[in-house]
């Protein structure tokens, strides 16, 4: 296989730095091969959890209390 063949580099299980498709090394790949492996995420959704029983978000004053909240991101490849 040449560079052009190899279109994504995916790095192997036992050797990261080569390739688990055509087990060539990492530097032998072209740059778009290498541009292909990064992970392409959105963002789904984001925002708060609140885990706090019996609170009433509608209030302002509960809402600015840091205890029992997180924040989440969800990520989609």
């Amino acid at each position: 296989m040449s560079k052009a063949d190899c279109r994504k580099f995916a790095p192997n299980v036992f050797n990261k730095n080569k390739c688990a498709s055509c087990f060539k090394a990492k530097e032998e790949h072209s740059d778009e091969a290498l541009e292909n492996n990064r992970a392409s995420r959105k963002v789904a959704k984001c925002g708060y959890l609140f885990a706090a029983p019996d609170w009433d978000f509608s209030n302002p004053i509960n809402r600015t209390k840091v205890r029992g909240t997180a924040i989440f991101i969800t990520l989609l490849d």
